[in-house]
């Protein structure tokens, strides 16, 4: 149905046909480009999850001013890299709907605009992040503000110089039962089983846990709970 109604959103007979049968679409996956041209007085459209394929620009955030959007919007999806003065506008209209529970951002310039982050990430339940320029520091203050997070995923994790990163999560994220890191390394297999074991101690609800860890003496580097 998404696909269907990707094709035909402008077109406002397909609004009258649902409207008229009492329908509503539960959720909807729409480009940036249809966005801007839709018609969101009606009430239809009740998930909505943007994703930014291209570098945004300032009149593209226009349409998320009406709280028809914003306050539909669930999931967003951020792709290379942007202008941060544009993120903050649009981090800041997200935070007035405050619906957005799930966050992806892949190979963007993450560094420039995590500040505006913050104002939506008190009410992620899932974060993923897949950009290997992140660095352990990028992460944590992300995490600082994401007590209710319930899934997390992380492409990369560079050379660590703390050694507790897994119980910093845990710390943060109390809610967390999901936790994916792609690759993560440790300066020595006692700091990664050292953190790993205060981790399952920290973290006792966590009912999936995938890492992959070439540090772990038991010469498994793949580890699922």
């Amino acid at each position: 149905l998404s696909d269907y109604f990707n094709q035909y959103i402008l077109k406002q007979d397909v609004y009258d046909w649902f409207i008229k049968r009492n329908c509503r679409i539960k959720f909807v996956r729409i480009d940036l480009e249809v966005l801007c041209e839709a018609h969101f007085e009606h009430t239809i459209l009740n998930n909505i999850e943007l994703c930014f394929d291209e570098k945004i620009v300032p009149k593209i955030i226009k349409p998320l001013q009406n709280p028809c959007i914003n306050q539909r919007i669930r999931c967003v999806e951020i792709k290379g890299d942007q202008y941060f003065e544009v993120m903050e506008v649009l981090f800041l209209l997200l935070s007035c709907g405050g619906s957005v529970r799930s966050l992806t951002i892949q190979e963007s310039n993450l560094s420039q605009w995590i500040e505006y982050l913050q104002n939506i990430a008190h009410d992620l339940k899932e974060l993923v992040i897949e950009d290997k320029s992140a660095d352990i520091r990028m992460y944590l203050t992300i995490l600082q503000n994401c007590s209710d997070l319930e899934i997390l995923s992380l492409s990369y994790m560079p050379q660590m110089k703390a050694s507790n990163i897994l119980v910093s999560i845990a710390r943060n994220c109390p809610c967390l039962y999901t936790l994916y890191i792609k690759e993560l390394t440790y300066r020595s297999e006692s700091e990664a089983e050292a953190d790993l074991t205060a981790f399952a101690e920290e973290c006792p609800q966590l009912e999936e846990l995938s890492l992959n860890c070439k540090q772990f003496t038991n010469q498994l580097s793949l580890i699922h709970i």
